[in-house]
């Protein structure tokens, strides 16, 4: 009972670690890139151009068009051409990064999946608003949890669970796996592991 006492509060064992700006300046963060990687600034221009040209004058519009998709496809096979020379040159090398190399494959195989969000009502019409399609998911779960009569099933409250040790927390700080995504803080767990 006197370790529990002795223990710093979870707050306060955040604040110390936290310390974001620091881990921005000592790791860097990355920034997200609305643009694809593969695609050549000299496209991007092409790109710009033909959303102008779109509304004024039709025949242009179809040349730029054009030109766009051509540049497309031939930054598309140097981005592949590229992927294929490293690829290579990971599997030439005998050290065993079968991690690097089945991400490069994996990126290369990998189909693109949209992300829909999309549900019915109750009546039967579709809602795309995410506050509708919260709704709708209370209501439905509400829906599962009514007995027959239509009353609720009782909530039991329990009284709440009191913070996790520092000890806790440091626990599962070190048995965190490395190299995954930051959490919306952007702060990797290898500066916690440090």
């Amino acid at each position: 009972m006197k370790a529990a006492q002795n223990e710093v509060t979870p707050e306060h064992f955040w604040k110390g670690t936290k310390k974001l700006e620091l881990a921005r300046e000592t790791f860097g963060s990355v920034k997200l890139q609305k643009k694809k990687k593969w695609i050549s600034d000299a496209t991007y221009t092409a790109i710009r151009e033909k959303r102008e040209a779109k509304g004024k004058d039709n025949n242009r519009y179809q040349e730029l068009k054009a030109e766009v998709q051509r540049k497309l496809r031939v930054d598309k096979q140097q981005q592949l051409e590229g992927m294929c020379v490293e690829l290579e040159a990971v599997n030439s090398n005998s050290k065993g990064n079968y991690r690097q190399l089945f991400q490069i494959v994996k990126s290369m195989t990998q189909k693109f999946q949209p992300c829909l969000q999309c549900i019915q009502s109750a009546t039967g019409e579709n809602l795309t608003e995410a506050a509708q399609i919260a709704d709708r998911w209370k209501g439905y779960c509400e829906d599962l949890y009514c007995d027959e009569e239509g009353k609720g099933i009782e909530q039991e409250y329990w009284e709440q669970e009191p913070p996790p040790l520092c000890s806790e927390v440091a626990r599962v700080i070190h048995q965190r796996a490395s190299r995954k995504t930051t959490g919306p803080d952007e702060v990797p767990a290898e500066l916690f592991k440090a």
